[in-house]
């Protein structure tokens, strides 16, 4: 799957992209009558919002869609207009209040080498990170999460040097060895360790992701 069209929030007077949601999306299209379909492998939803927090309000300012049947309804008394179309997806200028409880991610300026080209960038690839909180669309609190991205980001490094390291004993085991037949308990237990620690090393990385992460318990 190609990287998603992100949906967009003007946050204090800076452009965030949203990275991640607690339980669920601010805007469901289904629930407003509207019949999304994809019309491009970057957008697999058929729409995507763009929003802004407004005197600590959450508005939706625009709705980019791309409808079945090409059935555009109203949405909020808006038409949709050709007019600023993205990817065959025609916009709502809405500017519409959500009443939105509930917790999401903010990421702006993604980190070179942490960029994803398939699927969704990691929140942790965002040199700032924070979380922002509503209920009933006022917004309610604050988290400044870019001090543990950066820390998760060095521990992803340190994860793929050691995974690394590990990786290339096991091809010079498997040179050294490759060609004699394994009779000897003593070259069965070498290849035994190199691939046990491997494992644990996944397996320690795979606990304190889910563990760094806030939105897992």
């Amino acid at each position: 799957m190609f990287k998603q069209m992100p949906e967009q929030i003007i946050f204090e007077d800076k452009t965030y992209e949203i990275v991640a949601y607690e339980d669920h999306i601010i805007f469901d299209a289904h629930d407003y009558g509207l019949e999304p379909e994809p019309c491009t492998l970057k957008c697999l939803r058929g729409y995507w919002g763009e929003y802004v927090v407004k005197d600590g309000k959450l508005v939706m300012e625009r709705l980019y869609l791309h409808a079945e049947d090409g059935n555009y309804p109203e949405l909020n008394g808006v038409s949709a207009s050709i007019e600023g179309a993205k990817f065959g997806h025609r916009s709502y200028e809405v500017n519409m209040e959500m009443d939105y409880s509930g917790k999401f991610m903010l990421g702006e300026r993604y980190m070179s080498g942490h960029c994803a080209y398939i699927g969704e960038h990691s929140m942790w690839a965002y040199e700032t990170l924070k979380e922002i909180e509503f209920e009933n669309g006022k917004l309610v609190g604050i988290t400044d999460l870019s001090e543990d991205a950066e820390s998760h980001r060095k521990d992803e490094v340190l994860f793929k040097e050691k995974r690394d390291t590990l990786f290339e004993a096991f091809i010079e085991w498997v040179m050294e060895h490759g060609e004699k037949h394994l009779d000897s308990e003593e070259d069965d237990d070498d290849c035994e360790a190199v691939c046990e620690q491997d494992d644990i090393t996944s397996r320690q990385h795979h606990r304190t992701n889910s563990h760094s992460n806030p939105f897992v318990s």
